[in-house]
């Protein structure tokens, strides 16, 4: 009997969680390798953070790293100080940080390897650069960043969030300009800013309020602007989770846009008039929001990233509360000012200053601001065609992968099966995590995550079953 290989590529949360599923499934036949670098390993970029001020979006009681296990996470956070003065029931309603998180993913990894001791596992601490199909052999060859290279029968992408794509603007020489910082989760982005005077910050989302606490942190004393088409309209949780059963009974297939839009508008006046937000409305639908846009045709889904995405973002994606009152603090102090507009441009000049040009949306003009650093925050680059990361570059341009309809990721089945240029869908090669997101659309949290891995372990090991019954035959 020959042994199979899955090379898992990347150990953030994802190919963690796929490595643990199959390490626990026992598989003896199996060898499994996880290639990342050492740094990223087990955090990946979203808990490998600058910030002890930086907290999840979703409250303990629902991260567990396993769908099984419900309160796993909300146990071992229980053992630790402070945590372990809280009661349980409040525990599981606190924002943790994510640093934390990383830490609480490192220890369940460890206790994964003391408690199964895996010995058909093996780590390297390397980068991916390409990947190679041999067709003769039908596998595929997996070249690292010391030019070495092994071959493997099945491939995990788990390659995390891209980094935010640069900005359209007149003159992109800017962006060698060591004042720009492309990469807003880099510790760098946000160190030896003592001294200046002004900073501005592309974007108005999530990553713009990490950023801004990391610059606090930091000792910054000058005006922090940000700058979006849309202002900031970010949301803190106000209804601690409190579930809004009324809607789902509503939610049939089949689904189209127009219909939706007409059921949401509906319970989101019905609840107005009780004083409560739409938040627990956008949140009741979390079930089920994969399903249905699966079910959407392209050109409603095509509806929706159009008229209706920045809205489904604001409403879904909040801040823990007094976080967001410290954002309200600085701007209602000018020390964050906010601009509605869009960029045009950015330049140096002699006097170590940028000169930042936008269209003002509220005035109706261009207008401009100095600054002395500009660091984007727009959010991770979905379209592979466009990515930072010469492993998807290369696959990209092999016809390994491509790009779903809407650029929001890699074209897969539901499982994560990457299709091919004929269109084929390869069962030995497939993306997980952020990837997927153009299949599923909610594919970035850990409640979708934790699914995602189990599911496709189980499938993986479905497919090794096929593959040697059909070689012992």
């Amino acid at each position: 009997m020959s042994k199979k290989t899955i090379t898992i590529i990347g150990a953030g949360f994802s190919g963690l969680m796929t490595a643990i599923h199959l390490i626990v499934s026992k598989k003896q036949d199996l060898e499994i390798v996880v290639v990342s670098p050492q740094e990223c390993f087990t955090k990946g970029m979203a808990y490998n953070t600058y910030s002890k001020h930086h907290l999840l979006n979703v409250v303990v009681g629902k991260m567990s790293c396993f769908p099984d296990e419900p309160e796993h996470f909300l146990n071992w956070l229980s053992q630790k100080e402070p945590y372990k003065k809280l009661d349980k029931n409040l525990l599981a309603t606190v924002f943790a940080p994510r640093e934390l998180y990383g830490t609480y993913l490192h220890e369940t990894w460890q206790s994964v390897l003391q408690s199964y001791n895996p010995t058909n596992l093996k780590i390297i601490y390397q980068k991916v650069t390409d990947i190679t199909y041999l067709s003769e052999r039908q596998q595929y060859q997996i070249e690292i960043s010391d030019k070495q290279h092994f071959n493997t029968d099945y491939v995990v992408l788990a390659t995390g969030n891209e980094l935010p794509k640069n900005p359209t603007i007149i003159n992109s020489s800017f962006f060698q300009n060591p004042e720009y910082f492309q990469n807003p989760w880099m510790k760098k982005s946000v160190e030896n800013v003592e001294n200046l005077e002004s900073i501005l910050l592309i974007g108005n989302g999530l990553t713009m309020v990490d950023v801004v606490l990391g610059l606090q942190e930091n000792n910054f004393q000058g005006i922090i602007y940000s700058l979006s088409p849309n202002g900031f309209q970010i949301l803190p949780h106000r209804h601690n989770g409190v579930p809004y059963l009324q809607m789902l009974p509503e939610l049939s297939a089949p689904y189209s846009m127009s219909k939706l839009f007409s059921i949401f508008r509906k319970h989101i006046t019905f609840v107005r008039q009780f004083g409560i937000s739409a938040e627990p409305v956008i949140d009741s639908v979390r079930s089920i929001s994969q399903k249905i846009w699966q079910e959407l045709s392209l050109l409603d889904k095509q509806v929706f990233m159009r008229h209706a995405r920045h809205l489904w973002g604001v409403a879904r994606h909040r801040l823990p509360t007094y976080i967001y009152d410290k954002i309200q603090e600085l701007q209602r102090n000018q020390h964050l000012q906010i601009i509605k507009g869009k960029l045009l441009n950015l330049e140096e000049h002699a006097s170590q200053k940028i000169k930042v040009s936008y269209w003002d949306r509220k005035n109706k003009k261009e207008n401009y601001i100095w600054v002395n650093r500009v660091i984007n925050c727009t959010g991770p680059n979905t379209d592979i065609s466009q990515s930072n990361n010469p492993l998807i570059q290369n696959l990209y341009q092999k016809g390994l992968i491509q790009s779903d309809d809407l650029k929001l990721g890699i074209q897969t089945n539901i499982y994560g099966a990457i299709y091919q240029q004929d269109n084929e869908v390869n069962h030995r090669f497939f993306a997980l995590g952020s990837l997927l997101k153009g299949m599923l659309w909610e594919s970035t949290a850990v409640p979708e995550l934790r699914v995602q891995a189990k599911n496709l372990a189980q499938f993986m090991l479905e497919n090794i079953d096929k593959d040697l019954s059909n070689y012992d035959s």
